[in-house]
């Protein structure tokens, strides 16, 4: 990528918000690994020249000046906003005499430091927006323990000792509860450490936790280590009421195709892919595991995502890696799906609307995009922005 901007509703464009070679934004599972703050007034960018080095900005959203350069960082789900916006943490790693030490760096809502803590990467954040959840890391950089932070300069309280784990911890916070991997447990303490329990056991190697906006129960997928694709279960928070939802569901059913989630949910349903040798399939079924539909198959990339009242579901259909594909909407349980566009290549829903950017010339080498307003039936579809060379594609939802 090259360059971060703004679209406003009616297709103005702001100034660049950020104009750089190697850019590449971010974009994981829900608001929990998100680069745009909930109140979209910063965006975390990153941005690599190919040497392996990884480098992020903070940037101003109307397009003013960056506001804080961050230095090197470490991976997307070590760092993060607050719910609230008032703050951002993430992980910073550097290199001294081939040493790499990591540093937990919180900023608050204009991008300024307010706290600094050695030897702490980034978990999660509290609810409130003031508490953080953290690694400590040994001599050795190996997880010793989970500790929480409390916002501006509180000194780590410890939650949890990991000195017999043998496996990747993985810690959340859900519902201001930390859970954590050890080895095939996944378990699950208070903010305070106390209340420790075992709420999952895995049957697989590389076994993982998702937390779905939209979902009251936590999603595990088991998977081999040499696959991503595995048998999905739903539990309770607390691990009761296993649910087998599915097998073969995909972790990653954007790859080939424009950055998406692994799931999502609304009003007690939730959207996932599965994989065979034809290719990926569209399932919606109720997060007790009831009245599974399959709604398109034998596609190469998918992306979807529910209207903010999750009565319909909108996605993207590619059956050609790196070319758009077919944008539908289906109104939920069990209306018929209606295509919208052909080229599609992201999608945002803005009121009775669609923003889409539809993708032209990627075949040939040479692609442009454009920006599109489109109301839910098809009927009206509205250029807003464009033809742009490149790829153009939406990070953050309508605010």
């Amino acid at each position: 990528g090259e360059s971060v901007g703004v679209l406003s509703r009616d297709g103005d464009q702001s100034e660049l918000a950020f104009d750089r070679d190697g850019v590449w934004v971010n974009f994981g599972l829900g608001d929990s690994y998100t680069d745009v703050a909930p109140n979209g007034r910063l965006v975390a960018i990153n941005r690599s020249d190919g040497d392996g080095t990884v480098e992020m900005s903070l940037v101003a959203a109307d397009g003013g000046a960056e506001v804080f350069a961050a230095g090197r960082t470490l991976w997307a789900n070590a760092r993060n906003f607050a719910a609230d916006s008032s703050a951002y943490a993430y992980t910073r790693l550097d290199d001294n005499d081939d040493d790499e030490t990591y540093t937990l760096v919180a900023v608050d809502g204009d991008g300024e430091v307010i706290g600094q803590w050695a030897d702490l990467v980034f978990a999660g954040f509290f609810s409130d927006g003031n508490r953080l959840l953290a690694m400590r890391l040994d001599d050795e950089g190996l997880v010793n323990d989970l500790v929480t932070v409390t916002l501006p300069d509180g000194q780590p309280q410890r939650v949890a000792g990991l000195d017999e784990s043998t496996g990747s911890v993985a810690p959340f916070v859900y519902n201001d509860a930390v859970y954590y991997w050890l080895d095939d447990e996944l378990r699950r303490v208070d903010a305070n450490g106390e209340n420790g329990e075992t709420v999952y056991r895995a049957e697989s190697d590389t076994p993982m936790a998702y937390v779905v906006p939209g979902l009251d129960r936590l999603l595990i997928l088991e998977h081999p280590e040499s696959s991503s694709l595995g048998d999905l279960y739903a539990v309770e928070p607390d691990g009761s009421d296993r649910v087998r939802l599915d097998e073969a569901v995909s972790a990653d059913p954007g790859d080939g195709g424009s950055i998406g989630m692994a799931f999502a949910a609304a009003r007690g349903r939730l959207a996932y892919a599965t994989a065979d040798n034809d290719g990926l399939s569209l399932h919606v079924i109720n997060a007790d595991g009831s009245e599974r539909r399959r709604l398109i198959a034998d596609q190469q990339w998918l992306v979807f995502a529910f209207s903010p009242d999750g009565r319909q579901l909108a996605y993207i259909a590619g059956e050609t890696a790196g070319t758009g594909g077919q944008l539908y909407t289906v109104e939920l349980p069990d209306g018929d799906p209606a295509r919208l566009a052909r080229d599609a290549w992201s999608f945002l829903f803005s009121g009775d609307r669609l923003l889409y950017t539809a993708l032209d010339g990627a075949e040939g080498g040479d692609p442009e995009s454009t920006v599109h307003s489109i109301t839910l039936d098809g009927n009206e579809d509205e250029l807003l922005f464009g033809p742009e060379d490149g790829f153009v594609r939406f990070v953050s939802p309508v605010r």
